[in-house]
């Protein structure tokens, strides 16, 4: 029932990988539970989420009860049965590939919406918005008329 033969872990990231009759792609990482990192195995299917540690199943769950939540930057929320557990997969990359991939069956994705475009650089300094063209036409005629009276002055010292 958990999923692996002998007893190994599966310490190769190489979705899918055929399985019997079905596609299963496999994931290592860690999960961190009272502030120790454990390492893990998830299985990805398109009916089941499967996880174990050191060839002991953890869990399985149909996929359709399961929910995998982007909750940082390469963490994910794996929710089941009103328990969840923080995974950091090792290949950040595929697993993102394979939840982003879910359709039909597979496990539900939650990603969060993306961030909202900020108009604040990276120092902390906002930057102004572009100018009207009201603005840039008056611009132009200040410096026109600035020219002209610059013009107007050398001749007068000159002569």
């Amino acid at each position: 029932m958990g999923g692996h033969h002998g007893g190994e872990m599966a310490p190769r990231l190489d979705p899918p990988v055929d399985w019997g009759s079905e596609s299963l792609a496999i994931y290592d990482g860690v999960v961190t539970l009272a502030e120790d990192d454990i390492p893990v195995i998830v299985e990805l299917d398109d009916d089941h989420v499967r996880m174990s540690a050191a060839g002991t199943e953890i869990g399985q769950w149909p996929a359709a009860e399961c929910l995998i939540t982007l909750v940082g930057e390469t963490t994910y929320s794996i929710t089941a049965e009103d328990e969840t557990l923080e995974f950091v997969p090792n290949q950040p990359g595929l697993f993102a590939a394979a939840v982003i991939g879910a359709t039909g069956g597979g496990p539900a994705v939650a990603m969060p919406p993306p961030p909202e475009a900020k108009p604040v650089a990276s120092d902390g300094v906002r930057e102004a918005p572009a100018p009207k063209p009201l603005t840039v036409g008056l611009f132009y005629a200040l410096c026109l008329t600035t020219a002209a009276l610059a013009v107007w002055s050398l001749i007068s010292i000159v002569l």
